[in-house]
């Protein structure tokens, strides 16, 4: 009997620090992307980033503290006659960054253009200059590329191809 309702109280200890442990978890982590961040078309996708993506809601968290900002994500059904896959148009008032238009031009790795371009957006609320930390010999072969960005887009594509392999495996 005394075995019982030791067992009964260490599980309901238990119990209780699970819900403490996700209920703290669920306040620190908001329950989707910010609601300046418009995907547009790229809803779905999105997401998925968002629920596989450390690096993704990383990003989105720092977007959010951007309230005055609207990021839109557009496809454009032509491919760009330079090979450019995917381009940001930001703009600047005095006020700081006000919106943010990424184009993705091409359909294949979505997620990835996705996380390397929402990264330029975090970068110039962060202040970086790309003259200072413009990464010239990437695969991209701008001049004007961040190396953050194109590690971050890859980072962001690998954490969520992973999670997908994960679910295969586990069946999920």
């Amino acid at each position: 009997m005394v075995n019982r309702i030791a067992t009964a109280a260490v599980v309901a200890m238990l119990s209780l620090m699970v819900v403490g442990v996700d209920r703290s978890a669920a306040q620190e982590d908001p329950q989707g992307p910010p609601p300046n961040l418009h995907p547009g078309a790229y809803q779905r996708v999105v997401l998925e980033m968002w629920r596989d993506s450390p690096t993704f809601r990383q990003q989105c968290l720092t977007l959010a503290t951007a309230p005055k900002l609207t990021v839109r994500i557009r496809g454009e059904s032509t491919p760009s006659p330079t090979g450019v896959r995917a381009r940001s148009e930001i703009s600047v008032n005095p006020g700081g960054v006000s919106l943010a238009d990424i184009l993705l031009m091409s359909p294949a790795d979505t997620v990835e253009l996705i996380g390397h371009e929402i990264e330029h957006v975090v970068e110039m609320l962060e202040g970086v200059r790309l003259r200072d930390h413009g990464c010239r010999g990437n695969s991209m072969g701008h001049a004007r590329e961040s190396c953050n960005a194109v590690e971050a887009g890859r980072r962001v594509a690998a954490e969520v191809h992973a999670a997908k392999q994960q679910r295969r495996e586990t069946g999920r």
